[in-house]
């Protein structure tokens, strides 16, 4: 990689992202930042391109690396074989973790993926956390308090009739409506006293799956183990739904109905359905995708709430610009990618589960110097490890072990 001069080759990057949306509008020109700011020659492209556009592309921009967001080499096949494929896996939309590979390099945004990863010993997979944009990081708290609680993520509609009624079936066995199943997942979380969430159920359906081991018996689901043997067969749709949408569903109510629970003062900003949602519909605020609007919600709440992967990205825009935030912790713990890898609890976040929730926020929402105190120290450490430009310098040195 140097050239005759023993100075490091410049480098060429081709970043896609798969939407146009502000969101990824900003997300590209904060990645794009940090490459420049390592002088790597970089551009970028909101929206995938189709395959033959994407190869002439690389036929005339002659990049050395192309970045796509949540697309693998193995939907793109024509690309050159000289260019090194790395895809970034954010959201593995209807499909499973092992629909993704062919690439050369592939980064989880949820370090959990990576357990599930069938080819790991084919391509290199690591875990890449987002970073936050070097020139928007700093603190920004602000003595205008708009919430005691805010939380900005998505949740999915509430499911409808047409949805429940659903039949699944498959050969030999029961037919079952989607609502039975959709039930039966969180029937096994009530079963645990600290309120497990379905998504350790889903988990291990899914572990079950892609290992391709033998499927126990497990009496409470289905006393014929029809919940296992049925799962096996979802797909599409129906899949992402019991995988996902049945997982983000409980946990965002579980969350934000907590905060309701202590105070009036809570601010749900997202997409359009939360207003779906009649218990939440007061607190929507609406759909903020300014950079400058959200530094505003994190810094003028005093409480932020997390639910789902650690280290997303409204944990480390929200602790860059001085936010207090607060997670919920895992179920399980895992051994690579959660926030207390990178943050220590109670110094540069609060973690809690929800029988710890109450005691732990009205104790916090009653001390303004431990709410500053906290959000200064995560900034801190945002800006010495968790920007972009480090997100960037990794990326770069896990190509040149290729």
């Amino acid at each position: 990689m140097k050239n005759s001069h023993g100075n490091v080759q410049a480098l060429k990057i081709a970043i896609f992202f798969p939407h146009k949306t502000a969101f990824y509008q900003y997300l590209l020109h904060a990645m794009c930042r940090g490459f420049e700011e390592l002088g790597v020659e970089v551009t970028g492209h909101c929206g995938l391109l189709p395959e033959g556009e994407l190869v002439n592309f690389c036929l005339n921009y002659k990049p050395n690396i192309v970045l796509e967001m949540n697309r693998a080499r193995c939907d793109v096949q024509g690309l050159p074989k000289n260019v090194t494929h790395i895809c970034w896996l954010v959201d593995l939309w209807e499909k499973s973790v092992d629909q993704y590979y062919g690439s050369e390099m592939i980064f989880f945004f949820d370090p959990t993926w990576k357990d599930y990863y069938p080819f790991e010993s084919e391509f290199f997979c690591d875990y890449l956390p987002p970073g936050a944009c070097t020139k928007n990081q700093g603190i920004n708290r602000t003595e205008n308090i708009k919430h005691d609680f805010s939380f900005s993520g998505h949740i999915p509609k509430p499911w409808n009739e047409d949805e429940l009624n659903r039949k699944i079936s498959f050969e030999g066995g029961p037919s079952l409506r989607f609502g039975e199943l959709y039930q039966a997942v969180l029937t096994e979380s009530a079963h645990a006293s600290s309120c497990l969430p379905p998504s350790k159920a889903v988990a291990r359906i899914n572990r079950l799956i892609r290992r391709g081991c033998r499927v126990p018996r497990v009496k409470r689901l289905n006393k014929d183990n029809g919940l296992y043997q049925l799962v096996k067969y979802l797909h599409g749709t129906l899949y992402y739904d019991v995988n996902t949408r049945v997982v983000r569903m409980w946990g965002r109510q579980q969350l934000v109905q907590q905060a309701i629970n202590i105070s009036d003062s809570v601010g749900i900003y997202g997409t359009k359905n939360w207003a779906d949602w009649e218990q939440y519909r007061k607190y929507y605020k609406g759909m903020v995708n300014n950079p400058e609007d959200l530094t505003s919600v994190y810094s003028g709440s005093r409480i932020n709430l997390h639910q789902g992967v650690g280290m997303h990205f409204r944990v480390i825009d929200c602790m860059s610009v001085g936010g207090a935030v607060f997670v919920m912790r895992r179920q399980e713990k895992i051994t690579n990618g959660e926030i207390g890898d990178y943050f220590e609890d109670g110094v540069h976040f609060v973690s809690f589960d929800i029988d710890s929730f109450a005691e732990k926020a009205s104790e916090f929402l009653a001390n303004k110097h431990k709410q500053q105190k906290i959000g200064k120290a995560a900034a801190e450490v945002i800006a010495a490890s968790h920007t972009w430009r480090h997100r960037a310098e990794k990326i770069i040195n896990d190509y040149r072990r290729l």
